[in-house]
């Protein structure tokens, strides 16, 4: 049994990427390829546990074409992966003992890949801007947490066996209907699929993501924002678990005063005709279901001041990478996403 003991651990990383960009009138392209090499060792001082390394080679390419229908329309197909890296934790073959659960971490893990296509459609204008984007999203080899239970005892470890799928429409929309006015909505319709064909466990669902903003400027250079935002629908968000609907809201009300509009003063209030918020989420284990509720206080307001120093004169470029690399899962520091 392993509690608290001394733990040391390294990951080193080299990646190197190249980038191929064609021009030509109406149309453009993009390839790109990254390599990644990891080495990851942990180890215990004590020697109570046993060292253990890992070494992965990963490439992760990208590739997009577009095409300018107009100079107000486009259209852009894009191609990427990302990968996830087995963290330490999820590497880690020691044995940790409770009265109720047996731990252990998988040192045959890999990085698991997800392949991404989508098909953007834009449209600009001074007063609007609109985005439409159908998509398609595939893991085939995805880290999965693995529970099962024997004798009142819950046995858990991680395997590359992880099947997702999931597709979308995503939009986004800015408008100026007025002088001083802008309405922005951001909404994602999708379908998510999970599945570990090895337990014959899956979960699967429709949602509507939304996000809606109103931003109006007032007489005495005040500022109101509104927004809203929330879920409609039952979707998962793992092998074991759904999530239900929820929604939020919020307004504010600014003003700026002083040379430079270096001093601003902001009223806020979060949900204020709610004083409280439920949610709720299944727990999917085989034929076992759980249903939890759980409710949280909603009602905030909130005072503040800001005050800025100096001026910024100089603008950072920063570098526009090729690569979507999702990085660590089960890492120490960062957690599991």
């Amino acid at each position: 049994m392993l509690i608290n003991d001394e733990f040391q651990h390294t990951t080193r990383v080299l990646a190197g990427y190249a980038d191929y960009i064609y021009n030509r009138e109406k149309w453009s392209a993009r390839a790109g390829l990254r390599y990644e090499y990891s080495f990851m060792e942990g180890s215990y001082p004590d020697g109570k546990g046993e060292t253990f390394t890992k070494h992965l080679n990963d490439w992760v390419p990208q590739a997009s074409l577009k095409y300018q229908l107009t100079d107000a329309q486009s259209l852009k197909l894009n191609y990427t992966t990302s990968i996830n890296r087995p963290g330490i934790s999820y590497l880690n073959p020691a044995v940790v003992i409770s009265p109720t659960i047996i731990y252990q971490g998988n040192p045959q893990l890999v990085s698991s890949r997800t392949q991404r296509i989508s098909l953007v459609y834009s449209y600009i204008l001074p007063s609007l801007t609109l985005q439409v984007a159908p998509g398609y999203h595939h893991t085939s080899d995805g880290i999965s947490d693995i529970q099962t239970a024997k004798d009142d005892i819950r046995y858990r470890t991680y395997e590359n066996i992880l099947r997702y799928r999931r597709a979308s429409l995503e939009t986004y929309v800015q408008w100026k209907p007025f002088d001083g006015t802008t309405i922005v909505l951001n909404n994602n319709l999708r379908y998510e699929h999970y599945e570990n064909p090895n337990l014959g466990y899956r979960t699967y669902g429709w949602s509507d993501n939304y996000y809606v903003n109103l931003s109006q400027k007032l007489p005495w250079k005040l500022l109101l924002y509104l927004n809203s935002y929330g879920k409609i629908g039952r979707s998962p968000s793992d092998v074991y678990t759904m999530r239900h609907s929820y929604f939020g809201y919020y307004a504010s009300l600014q003003r700026s005063f002083l040379k430079a509009d270096r001093l601003t003063v902001r009223i806020a209030a979060n949900a204020p005709f709610n004083k409280y918020w439920s949610s709720e989420a299944e727990t999917v284990n085989g034929d076992y279901r759980d249903f939890q509720q759980s409710w949280n206080r909603a009602r905030s307001f909130t005072i503040a001041i800001t005050y800025r120093f100096g001026s910024l004169k100089a603008s950072v470029k920063k570098a526009e990478h090729s690569i979507d690399n999702d990085d660590v899962v089960g890492g120490i520091s960062k957690g599991s996403k």
